[in-house]
């Protein structure tokens, strides 16, 4: 499934731009995303074997995080940050895929 449609951008009057990113796992804090005043949106798919946790803002840490991505798990965000997006896995294997419309 899309995520998102050309037919409900159009009928908005909005443009979308989607933005792809791969970040590799890492068992510190990295940036997964950097700020964006446009942004409309971002999805976040886990592909590793440990879980990522997510914070927006300046830092995110195994016990100080918004979100929990499990292995294998997705993440929609339901609201409009346009922040940093920060991440930290609890061990460094695998990748996420990140998906920014703007």
């Amino acid at each position: 499934m899309p995520l998102h449609s050309d037919q409900a951008a159009a009928s908005s009057g909005q443009q979308v731009t989607e933005v792809l990113k791969r970040a590799i796992a890492t068992s510190i804090t990295s940036k997964l995303m950097a700020p964006a005043k446009e942004r409309k949106g971002l999805t976040i798919f886990n592909h590793s074997t440990s879980a990522l946790y997510i914070d927006f803002g300046a830092s995110v840490s195994l016990t100080d995080f918004a979100v929990r991505i499990p292995s294998g798990g997705y993440y929609e965000m339901p609201f409009v940050v346009s922040t940093d997006v920060r991440g930290i896995w609890e061990q460094g294997q695998g990748k996420a895929f990140i998906r920014e419309m703007i």
